[in-house]
């Protein structure tokens, strides 16, 4: 099942999550989504100047349903992972990406794009 939850992420907040913090919030949130039978959620971001949000969240297998509180909370949790291993990201004009959490081995795989304006000068003297 495709979800497409209301989940916003503000770049230019500096209170962004400690590893410790991330390592908790995984922690539960895997308990949770494991008690739903589930074997891979993915979540599919956008970003543009200073603001990212969620576009979708699928689960496998696809017949399964989860609640509006715990998309929420996987969008939130899959923003703050991707963020946090991508620093770069905001200094780009627009980032996307999937994050991929294959939660019977609890391995995260994320492919991130970052778009930007590139500048080059050249310079011809005493021609």
């Amino acid at each position: 099942m495709t979800y497409t939850p209301d989940c916003t992420y503000d770049l230019a907040d500096p209170d962004m999550p400690s590893q410790e913090e991330l390592a908790e919030t995984r922690r539960h949130l895997l308990t949770d989504l494991r008690a739903l039978s589930l074997a891979q959620i993915e979540v599919q971001y956008f970003a543009d100047e200073d603001t990212a949000h969620v576009e979708t969240i699928s689960v496998l297998p696809a017949t399964a349903s989860i609640a509006e509180d715990l998309q929420r909370r996987a969008a939130a949790f899959g923003l703050d992972f991707t963020f946090s291993v991508n620093l770069g990201v905001k200094h780009a004009l627009s980032n996307q990406g999937t994050l991929t959490w294959d939660l019977l081995s609890d391995s995260i795989d994320i492919v991130h794009s970052e778009t930007y304006v590139a500048v080059e000068n050249t310079t011809h003297n005493g021609l």
